[in-house]
Formats: structure tokens, sequence, C-alpha cells
């Protein structure tokens, strides 16, 4: 629901008032918002739709092992599909997959964690040694570096995680309300936010079609998008959580 309501209303508006879709009739935007053709950053929506469904049958607590290679054999194969409808969950059911096991096993593995700090350096150690594996191996072994590719991402995950873990332990991050605030509307600033990018994009071409091409601009330009996606789309959030609050839950 949120996906057709956000890309119906909100998303095809914008996109061409900023002239994203200069040159397009209006019902080739539509089928190709709808259908998936082309850039709509509200994939996600419906792909995570789909991975719920199947998860919800084939994803439990005990799942066996076996249940979880063949997921991650459906996410190789998902990349020789070129229809977005099919590929994209597919290939993002193994990755919903693998949080769905650490969720699960999330308090052994602190426990594991505080009895082995030094297994953080080990990942790292790890993370950048596949990396120089995957480079000299990524232009004859396609099938080998996409397991490369993976592993990389699994271990960059626990690293990222084991930095976080460390961090919250050490510091008051979490009680902020900023961050908060955030994390609690973190789906509402995802859906408005793509959508502003070329809105502010557009404008800042429109005040200078050089500037936002040259390297100070490219720099500035980022910031801009960066802090005014994040906390305009924050502000529409909490704005159609307000207007709309039988509604909120297409944001939460």
């Amino acid at each position: 629901m949120p996906f057709f309501v956000f890309t119906l209303l909100y998303s095809l508006p914008l996109k061409y008032i900023s002239n994203y879709y200069n040159g397009v009739s209006f019902w080739r935007a539509i089928t190709g918002q709808f259908l998936l053709l082309g850039n709509s950053h509200l994939w996600y929506l419906y792909a995570l739709f789909i991975i719920f469904i199947i998860s919800f049958y084939c994803l439990r607590r005990d799942t066996s092992i076996f249940v979880y290679l063949s997921l991650y054999i459906i996410h190789v194969l998902s990349f020789l599909i070129h229809i977005t409808l099919v590929s994209a969950p597919l290939q993002f059911l193994f990755w919903f997959s693998m949080g769905f096991l650490f969720e699960s096993k999330r308090r052994k593995y602190n426990i594991f964690l505080e009895n082995h700090k030094w297994i953080s350096l080990l990942f790292f150690v790890l993370f950048i040694f596949l990396v120089v594996l995957n480079f000299l191996f990524k232009s004859d072994f396609k099938v080998l570096s996409r397991f490369f590719v993976d592993l990389l991402a699994i271990l960059g995950s626990l690293i990222c995680y084991n930095i976080s873990y460390f961090l919250s332990n050490k510091t008051k991050i979490l009680d902020s309300k900023l961050l908060n605030l955030i994390l609690i509307n973190a789906l509402g600033i995802y859906i408005f936010s793509d959508t502003l990018n070329y809105f502010i994009l557009s404008i800042s071409y429109f005040v200078s079609d050089r500037f936002m091409f040259t390297s100070f601009g490219i720099i500035i330009i980022f910031l801009i998008r960066f802090v005014f996606t994040l906390f305009l789309g924050l502000v529409f959030t909490l704005l159609f959580k307000k207007v709309f609050p039988k509604y909120s839950w297409l944001v939460n």
C-alpha cells in the first residue's frame, strides 16, 4: 500500500515538477514506476512486501541450514533475471534471512563479543584479504567473485555491528532524542527523501547549471542533499502522521 500511495501521490508529481520525466509521457512514467522499469527508489517497499510473505512461511527460529543455502542459491540465480519485479525480492530475500538469523542469535553473539573482543580485528583483516582476493579474481571468475562480494557484505555488516555495539555501551548516543526520532521515522524519511533529492538537484541546476559540476559544487550539493533530504524527510513524515493519524502506519 505505501508503494502505490506514495508513488502516485508524491513521487510522480514531484519528479514531474523537477523535470525528471522531461520528454516522457505521463502513462509511461506511471507504468515505469509501478512496474519498476527505470529509477524508482520505492522498489524496496514492494520487494519487502514479497519478502515478508515468503519469509512468513519458510523462516523459523529452528530453520535448517539447507533452507539458508537454498535461499543463497536463489539469491545468486536472481542476477540472471532482468525483470526487477521478480529479481528484487529474490535477490534480497537472502539478506533478510541473514538478518532474521542474526537477530535470533544476537544475544548469544553479544556475549561472545564481550568475551572475544579480538574477533573484530580478525573480521577486519579477513575483510581486507577478501577485497584483494576479489580484485584478483573478479574478471575471470564471476561466480567466485559474487561469493566474495556477498561474504564481504556479511563481514562488513558484522564489523559495523561490533563497532556500534561497543560505542553504544560506552557512550550515550542512543539517549539522543533527535537520533531516536530519526530511527522511529526512518521509513518515512526513506519514502520522502529520494524525490526530494531530485527536487534539490533541479533547483540547483536552475540556479546555476555549472556550479554543481565543479569540484567545490559537488561537495556543497552533496552536503545540501544530505541535510535537506534527511531533515525535510523527517518533517514531512511528522506532518503526515499529524495530518493523517489513521494512516501513520504507511510511514512507520
